[in-house]
């Protein structure tokens, strides 16, 4: 048996990757941080939508981990993507954060995907559903189904609007941030052409960048959702954003001067 201890990853390139973003890295740090904190904090609000936006919030905070695996062992493009997913768990976040009546929607669509999910296990195994099951599934489908029917057909998501609909109900920032990050992501994601070219590119940058906000502003939804008169949050989230917008200011100064 070999003893050599197992290595999930490439130990020769750690510090020279982590060197390259080092003040990001400690700022993302700060972040996940903060997000454990708060998460922990929110446990006792148990309204829809800070249970919602807490979870949202953890999803987030475990893929920035993952960024930071990625990128630590240099492979960007891999980042991009999860970094992608992170952008588009922002958006959600901070558009039932402006908009927590449709909340509802969000939670109620669980019924519709339960019935589709049972009705094509029924058809690929007949009779392996109890009829018990299936009943209690049909009728939380049938209790909300016509939030999301429009001219008989059921929708596929919780909103009729698409990411980039969201992303422009928010906000001119958002919206711009989507035409940069969303369509270059997404062509990584299903590699066409461009996306085929764009994988021969070093994408860590980028990733942290889209990552470090993407998860800044799922715990700022929060936050604002949850907010409570005295709670020690207020100033820990704003040096927060000040340590994003210092970072990535020096980020791009550095990567400037090597143009």
């Amino acid at each position: 048996m070999d003893d050599r201890p197992v290595v999930f990853g490439l130990p020769a390139v750690w510090n020279e990757s982590f060197q390259s973003h080092a003040d990001v890295y400690h700022a993302l740090d700060k972040v996940q941080l903060v997000a454990d904190d708060l998460i922990k904090a929110t446990q006792d609000d148990e309204s829809d939508l800070v249970e919602v936006l807490r979870a949202l919030t953890s999803v987030n905070n475990a893929s920035m981990t993952d960024v930071v695996i990625l990128t630590g062992n240099r492979r960007g493009a891999g980042a991009m993507k999860v970094a992608r997913s992170m952008f588009e768990v922002s958006i959600t976040a901070e558009y039932l954060e402006k908009n927590p009546a449709e909340t509802d929607l969000y939670l109620d669509f669980a019924h519709v995907i339960a019935w589709k999910h049972l009705q094509d296990l029924e058809r690929k195994n007949p009779g392996k559903v109890p009829p018990e099951h299936r009943r209690e599934s049909q009728a939380q489908y049938n209790r909300v189904k016509a939030k999301f029917e429009k001219n008989g057909k059921v929708r596929n998501n919780w909103t009729d609007k698409t990411i980039k609909k969201l992303a422009h109900a928010i906000g001119p920032d958002r919206t711009n941030l989507y035409e940069v990050v969303y369509g270059l992501a997404s062509e990584l994601h299903h590699v066409n052409v461009v996306g085929l070219i764009g994988h021969e590119l070093e994408w860590a940058s980028e990733a942290l960048r889209v990552g470090h906000g993407g998860l800044l502003q799922t715990l700022v939804s929060l936050y604002n959702a949850y907010h409570k008169t005295g709670t020690e949050f207020h100033n820990r989230i704003n040096e927060l954003v000040k340590d994003f917008e210092r970072v990535w200011k020096e980020q791009l100064a550095a990567r400037d001067k090597k143009l």
